[in-house]
């Protein structure tokens, strides 16, 4: 049927008096970054403006840097000049940075129009600790009578006085395997499970702070509490879970206090021999995945305050760096953070003194109990995220027996928190680049044929048919595809070249290897092996529909249910998106059998789950994580297909987009908005009955092609380019700035 498409467009009759504006300045991708170690930096912004312009974009930049506000202007440390140049991201062009130096920065920028933005607001960033040297002459420290079973962890406090006014305060530490680090008493830092995950045999993972506001004239106290983390996993306490057991490393610490002064002095504060510690607390085990266990009895209240008297501590022991080969880097990963307060929407009395409480959704986090007790009563917390048929829980999911254990003071209502639980930027491609290349040599060296057999599979697929080989092969093929990506941004032509001929005889190998040419399909004809071998584009043209039907028909005989496993399910998204197909897509979404994502909502899953079952198996199979995001493709599909949001193939820094919203099912409704590099975009589109709008804002600096359904299609705005024109939809060719595109669309109408 025909057709009838009208593009409403704003007026534009408006003439702008300033350009957009630059705004959140960022280093590193980080806002206002206290310590960053990349010696060459990346500096970014977005763009904004209080109007809606069309086609505007950044044409060029310049950038000024400064160490003081008042020299910005007259006598900056770098002036780039006019650059000419639409990128948002650049990498610092000023002299080379030192050891804790602080940069003030700012940005102004040129249109399309010719015109110039104001200085955006002036931005920060702080280098940290960039040679090892610079943390003379501060030393590991441990208290040595540490003994699991027979003492508290360790606690350590720092004593010193301030008689001059500070200007700033910085502290850099690590403890490992976790730490808490306060300054006269308050926490350092919003963020928890410091210092995150890595591997202390090759590189020791600092973090930096401003500790300016918590210092006071007079005595001050610096505190840490270490527990063990990851780093020293051994057997936990009271028969505890333990997932696996590393040599119990001692606790330690190393950290480095600066105090700047008014008067342009600055005086040093390092962990040495002269710290002091002790192992005679409240905490007593504090496993990574076991749990932790409290004794209130043994709380030192106030321990990190100047009031507190550390007369019974003992002089802390010097100790060395994990491996002396180990370097040291700064965290710029943003910490992890509590974010939500979620209370219990029931409690169940099991009797004999057991509670259930029921949070109603399955959470990371840990909880918070405010209760009165007799001196050394004991409560034990279970988490757990199934219950048993007769109200209990089922930990099986998780490891058994995981508990926090607090035995109570006695002393008034007492509170338990516990305290430990488990784009466009090139620098970041050419810095590991020589990892990728590696990598894909293993990868070469285990290869035969260019054919690799061997890995878990198509982890948890229903279908259990498809032979290793099929996802080693796809695993080959996508690390080569990518890194050819990557050497042809990276002007590596060479490289380039090489890495996309191997991802081609990978390709060609895999249809000698698999192809059955008989039944249209690849090795065990699982859909797995199907939607690997499109996206590999290992299909002859001439088979690509006889093998997506394939791909379709073993869909349909199973009940619109896909039988793919967490690796192959983003593929198996893509293809049948990418040939057309989100009927098919729709149609399983909209299943509640097994297996499906339907199915675990309704059988009480409130995340998403490792097997696609969630908490009801029924197919035999045992129970697994009930909070895993491995089954989480659905969401690029939300995304790329539902609301239409799709980067172009040969676009970086999201300057090319496709906007090809797939209309399916008697979904009526469909909005997204999403922050770029460059800043918001957004799609809306809704229909009722044939009537069909779609609504498209983008950033400035980005431009797009805009899928609308419609033939014989019509603009009442000249500025809009039809690029292409079918029986089932006109393409527009749009700038920066909001559009509005209504159409009358037949719901039979095939989506090319």
């Amino acid at each position: 049927m025909l057709l009838f498409l009208l593009v409403l467009a704003f007026s534009l009759s408006k003439v702008r008096s300033i350009a957009f504006e630059p705004y959140s300045l960022r280093t590193q991708s980080l806002y206002e970054p206290l310590g960053i170690d990349v010696k060459i930096p990346l500096l970014s912004w977005r763009l904004q403006s209080s109007e809606i312009t069309r086609d505007i974009s950044q044409v060029a930049y310049q950038i000024r840097a400064a160490h003081h506000e008042r020299d910005l202007e007259v006598n900056p440390l770098w002036n780039s000049g006019k650059i000419v140049s639409d990128s948002t991201v650049i990498t610092w062009g000023g002299p080379t940075l030192r050891s804790r130096e602080r940069i003030l920065w700012q940005v102004r920028l040129w249109d399309s129009d010719g015109k110039t933005s104001g200085w955006s607001k002036i931005a920060s960033f702080e280098m940290d600790l960039l040679n090892a040297r610079d943390w003379d002459p501060a030393v590991w420290i441990k208290n040595k009578d540490y003994a699991t079973g027979n003492t508290s962890l360790p606690y350590f406090v720092k004593r010193f006085r301030i008689s001059s006014a500070i200007s700033s305060a910085r502290l850099w530490i690590v403890g490992l395997g976790q730490f808490v680090t306060t300054v006269n008493g308050q926490s350092v830092t919003s963020g928890v499970l410091n210092p995150g995950y890595f591997d202390w045999n090759k590189t020791i993972e600092y973090s930096t702070y401003n500790v300016t506001a918590a210092l006071k004239d007079g005595d001050n106290v610096l505190g840490v509490a270490l527990g063990k983390g990851i780093y020293r996993a051994e057997k936990p306490l009271g028969g505890r879970y333990y997932k696996f057991l590393t040599t119990p490393h001692p606790m330690k610490l190393i950290a480095q206090l600066q105090l700047n002064y008014t008067d342009g002095s600055c005086q040093y504060m390092v962990s040495d021999s002269s710290w002091l510690t002790t192992v005679s607390g409240p905490l007593l085990e504090s496993s990574w995945y076991g749990g932790e266990e409290y004794d209130a009895r043994k709380e030192l209240l106030g321990w990190d305050t100047p009031t507190y008297d550390h007369s019974t501590w003992k002089m802390a022991d010097i100790s060395s760096i994990p491996n002396p080969n180990a370097i040291y880097r700064a965290r710029e990963s943003p910490s992890i953070q509590s974010v939500e307060e979620i209370t219990a929407i029931s409690v169940t009395d099991q009797g004999n003194g057991t509670y259930i409480f029921d949070f109603g959704v399955n959470h990371a986090g840990w909880p918070k109990l405010s209760m009165r007790g007799a001196r050394g009563t004991t409560v034990t917390m279970r988490p757990a995220e199934l219950l048993n048929s007769n109200g209990t829980i089922n930990q099986v999911t998780e490891g058994t027996p995981i508990y926090d254990r607090y035995t109570f003071s006695g002393n008034g209502i007492e509170t338990y928190v516990p305290t430990y639980r488990s784009y466009g930027e090139r620098a970041l491609l050419e810095e590991f680049y020589s990892n990728m290349v590696s990598w894909i040599d293993y990868l070469t060296s285990k290869a035969e044929n260019n054919i690799v057999s061997y890995g878990l599979g198509d982890w948890y697929a229903i279908d259990q048919s498809t032979p290793v080989g099929v996802t080693g092969t796809y695993g080959y093929w996508m690390s080569a595809n990518g890194l050819a990506t990557i050497a042809y941004a990276l002007n590596r032509t060479v490289d380039a070249q090489k890495y996309s001929d191997l991802a081609s005889k990978i390709s060609s190998a895999f249809h000698t290897t698999y192809f059955n040419a008989s039944a249209h399909t690849y090795a065990t004809g699982s859909q797995a092996a199907d939607v690997f071998a499109l996206e590999m584009d290992a299909v002859p043209i001439k088979e690509q529909q006889n093998v997506i039907q394939h791909l379709i028909n073993d869909i349909r005989q199973r009940g619109n249910h896909t039988s793919t496993g967490e690796v192959a399910l983003p593929s198996w998204f893509r293809m049948l998106s990418f040939y057309g197909h989100d009927d098919v897509i729709y149609d399983f979404l909209s299943r509640t059998d097994s297996p499906s994502y339907g199915y675990a909502i309704i059988h009480g899953a409130t995340s998403l789950t490792e097997d696609w079952d969630g908490p009801a198996p029924a197919r035999g199979q045992s129970l697994s994580s009930q909070n895993h995001f491995m089954f989480a493709a659905v969401d690029e599909w939300l995304m790329r297909s539902l609301a239409g949001i799709q980067q172009a193939a040969n676009s970086i820094d999201y300057r090319i987009l496709n906007i090809k919203p797939a209309i399916v099912g008697n979904i009526s409704h469909v909005e997204v908005t999403y922050r770029t590099t460059r800043g918001w975009m957004k799609t809306r589109w809704n229909r009722i009955g044939t009537a069909f709008t779609l609504q498209v804002m983008l950033p400035y600096g980005s431009i797009a092609n805009v899928y609308v359904p419609g033939m014989n299609a019509t603009s009442n705005y000249g500025m809009l380019i039809q690029v292409k024109k079918t029986e089932a939809m006109t393409v527009f060719k749009i700038g920066s700035g909001s559009y509005t595109f209504k159409s009358v669309f037949d719901v039979n109408t095939k989506r090319e």
